[in-house]
């Protein structure tokens, strides 16, 4: 029987997760339960990361290895991606070929690679979703994807919301600046939001510096669903009643009433969504 494991890579840390289940459809996949997981920091030095991501699959998913050629390996990770090639900046990559590279040392494995926020896209809207779903990931910067009726779009695949310049404290400055997890993380002086109670004046500004960046996305998408991933999603109640309410103040009226939702099950999402983006790829290949 085919594997399937997903690789969640991050500025600081990769979680390994394997879910459970035969998998005749992606649909299936939504709700999976996880088999088994590891998560490791980070490898900054790209022969460091190939190493230290086999090593962590021989040692901790054995049945995995016994027929590497017959499984699947879905890596969901920061940067662009072309054919297998990875550049992102945030680790120092640039055109490395990441897809090769790993599928070789683990025996032949195939290993499909795909930039985490448009894997999250995949998992974040169900099969079912009719209209434009945007997903909003919020960690070391922020990404983002758009679903329209029930497919990745394609022509934003390559969007980097993260990067777009917006007014903060007077000045223009890039939206991962101030609306990050890693912002929240700084600005709170290194709290975790689990245990920043609800009426802490930082969710106001976080809200504040999110929907900073909303208000301008709107009328370019024009989402009808927005869907927040990433670390904070983890915390959301805490600052989506602020962040509706900014938003339907200052945004183009015409989508100022956009609806706004955590993805579920936010500490699996990525792996979730890495899980059903491979089930969608090999079954394209199977028709192809």
């Amino acid at each position: 029987m085919r594997q399937f494991l997903t690789i969640d890579t991050g500025g600081t840390k990769t979680r390994i997760v394997q879910f459970a289940g035969d998998f005749s459809s992606p649909s299936e996949a939504y709700a999976a339960p996880v088999l088994r997981e590891v998560e490791i920091p980070t490898p900054h030095d790209k022969s460091e990361y190939i190493l230290e991501i086999t090593n962590a699959i021989k040692q901790n998913f054995p049945d995995f290895i016994k027929s590497p050629e017959e499984n699947v390996v879905i890596l969901a990770t920061l940067g662009q991606i072309t054919n297998g090639i990875l550049t992102t900046l945030r680790l120092g990559w640039v055109d490395f070929p990441i897809a090769k590279n790993l599928s070789n040392a683990l025996g032949g494995a195939k290993v499909l690679v795909e930039n985490d926020a448009k894997i999250g896209t995949v998992g974040a809207f169900p099969p079912d979703f009719r209209g434009r779903g945007l997903f909003i990931t919020l960690g070391t910067g922020i990404g983002a994807g758009m679903m329209i009726d029930g497919e990745l779009s394609h022509d934003l695949a390559r969007t980097e919301p993260g990067h777009i310049a917006v007014e903060h404290d007077g000045k223009l400055v890039e939206w991962e600046d101030f609306a990050s997890a890693k912002a929240w993380f700084e600005r709170s002086g290194g709290r975790r939001g689990e245990d920043v109670p609800a009426d802490d004046p930082i969710w106001r500004w976080y809200a504040e510096g999110l929907a900073a960046g909303i208000v301008v996305l709107l009328p370019v998408l024009y989402p009808d669903k927005i869907v927040i991933g990433g670390r904070m999603a983890e915390v959301f109640d805490k600052y989506a009643d602020y962040l509706r309410e900014i938003v339907a103040e200052r945004a183009w009226p015409p989508v100022a009433r956009v609806e706004f939702a955590a993805v579920s099950d936010p500490h699996y999402a990525t792996n979730r969504g890495a899980l059903v983006f491979g089930l969608r790829q090999m079954e394209k290949m199977n028709e192809d």
